[in-house]
């Protein structure tokens, strides 16, 4: 389902494909690869650098030592984070490039401190320049994120914005060859999971949580990223399911399940978008929903070579479409708003 809203309240099943804002023929996604031997390769339990999982320890140099032995190595390498056990850290940036390929293994939990304090670049837990690297595990990140909304400028309105940005809780920046898979990510400072200027991601099995009412938990959010494929995941936030901005070009989207009874009251002005080669089936009657807001009216929105069909043979689905300011063209697309 292509959305300029949300599905409040209920479940969504999206499959998207090819979201192509600037380029007519996308390649697709690489499907799944082996990034390395895992029978050959090294294992750093982070246990063995010094991390204590004791609830008031920062475990921020022993993940960092843990890191920069793997990513000199030049075998294929494990860091491993063991199960039953739970790690806080306030922040760590997990940086490339590496000599080899390189896996992080999160059985156990690594949680955020439950207070707010100054993270460098309001990133909590960031991969940059890494190229093959596989995140998996079956554990869970915790962002411990209560303190953050409470103080969220959505919250206390007589707090100015911008003073208040919270982190963003795991960030994948100019990442190659990536896979992010069956893990636990709950309760964000603000939004959960960004990939940033990334090339060949796939990210699947994830189970995504934040409460109802915590602003700003995006599930999913994706920028300037190419060739990303999310995958069979539950997405249950305070905000976007799967949010794709500037710059992002073959994202597919699909067998994603979505709850959000969040209900934002704050209106922003959506111009100038263009939904460029777009394929995909919709579980509801409803594939498209541009619900715009009465005050600041969406304008120039443009359908480009966008085909939605129900994920049922036989059904009909179909646009809905309020609050269109302005042109709104469809070129070669269905289901379709009326044109102005």
């Amino acid at each position: 389902m292509l959305c300029c809203s949300s599905c409040y309240g209920r479940k969504c099943r999206c499959r998207t494909s090819r979201h192509s804002p600037k380029t007519r023929h996308a390649k697709t996604p690489a499907g799944p690869r082996p990034l390395h031997d895992f029978t050959k390769e090294q294992v750093l339990n982070v246990q063995d650098f010094g991390a204590k999982a004791d609830g008031k320890s920062d475990n921020f140099q022993a993940f960092k030592k843990a890191w920069d032995k793997a990513c000199a190595s030049l075998v294929s390498t494990k860091i491993l984070v063991p199960k039953d056990k739970t790690y806080y850290v306030k922040h760590i940036n997990f940086s490339g490039p590496c000599r080899s390929s390189i896996s992080m293994e999160i059985q156990g939990t690594v949680r955020s401190f439950p207070e707010m304090y100054d993270t460098p670049r309001r990133l909590w837990i960031m991969f940059e320049d890494v190229r093959n690297m596989d995140v998996f595990g079956g554990g869970t990140i915790d962002g411990n994120g209560e303190v953050w909304w409470a103080n969220s400028c959505k919250i206390k309105k007589t707090k100015p914005c911008q003073s208040q940005s919270a982190p963003t809780a795991l960030t994948f920046k100019n990442c190659t060859n990536l896979r992010v898979s069956n893990l636990k990510l709950v309760n964000a400072q603000q939004m959960q999971v960004n990939f940033q200027d990334c090339n060949d991601v796939e990210a699947s099995k994830l189970l995504v949580v934040a409460p109802a009412e915590s602003p700003n938990t995006d599930g999913i959010h994706i920028t300037r990223t190419t060739n990303i494929n999310v995958l069979d995941s539950e997405i249950r936030t305070g905000d976007d399911c799967v949010s794709i901005v500037n710059g992002s070009r073959n994202v597919e989207v699909r067998n994603i399940v979505w709850t959000r009874p969040w209900h934002q009251k704050s209106a922003v002005q959506v111009e100038n978008v263009i939904y460029r080669n777009i394929r995909g089936t919709s579980a509801s009657k409803m594939a498209i929903n541009f619900k715009c807001s009465q005050s600041v009216p969406c304008r120039n929105l443009m359908l480009q070579n966008v085909k939605l069909t129900a994920q049922e043979k036989g059904e009909k689905v179909e646009a809905f479409c309020s609050q269109l300011a302005m042109q709104t063209l469809n070129q070669n697309s269905f289901p379709s708003c009326p044109t102005h």
